[in-house]
């Protein structure tokens, strides 16, 4: 310093300190992603079937998909959370290769309200194994959302698969 004086040793030490601090977060962080990646792709693989299916996590976060659960052989699911301000529905959604959806798998929400349970109807019926042609007056409201959700694993989907064929080259 210009004026002479030196560092003093405890401003070493909270420099060090905080350094050690980073470095564990840093550690700590990658170790709980790992654990979330983990979790989620056993949650996905024991809803849709054997878990000898083995899925590999990844998380994407873009609008209502939080991520998707590609195993070796199979289709690929995502899993989807639609929030409301009175509720939210979970679901993993199965897909085929051009993103449509084959199957929906609900999961926990809070499916004890009208809204978050049409909400779950439509989601479901927008599967190719899908059911019943129902109205509600809610639907008008509750479609937009569905459809944004569906438009995102559409697009999510034809990605990943038009990258896999682009590697296959």
């Amino acid at each position: 310093m210009s004026n002479g004086r030196k560092f003093d040793s405890s401003l070493w030490i909270v420099i060090a300190g905080l350094g050690v601090a980073a470095i564990l977060a840093g550690f700590a962080s990658a170790y709980s992603s790992g654990q979330s990646a983990f979790f989620l792709s056993r949650l996905v693989d024991t809803t849709i079937g054997p878990i000898s299916r083995r899925s590999a996590w990844t998380t994407l976060r873009e609008g209502a998909v939080l991520g998707r659960a590609v195993p070796k052989k199979g289709e690929a699911a995502y899993l989807v959370s639609l929030r409301l301000p009175d509720g939210e529905y979970r679901a993993i959604a199965e897909v085929d290769g051009d993103g449509s959806v084959l199957r929906v798998h609900a999961l926990g929400g809070t499916n004890s309200l009208a809204r978050t349970r049409r909400l779950g109807a439509l989601f479901a019926r927008s599967g190719k194994s899908g059911a019943g042609q129902d109205s509600t007056p809610l639907d008008a409201s509750l479609e937009p959302i569905v459809g944004d959700a569906l438009e995102t694993i559409t697009r999510l989907e034809r990605q990943r698969t038009e990258g896999e064929d682009g590697d296959r080259r």
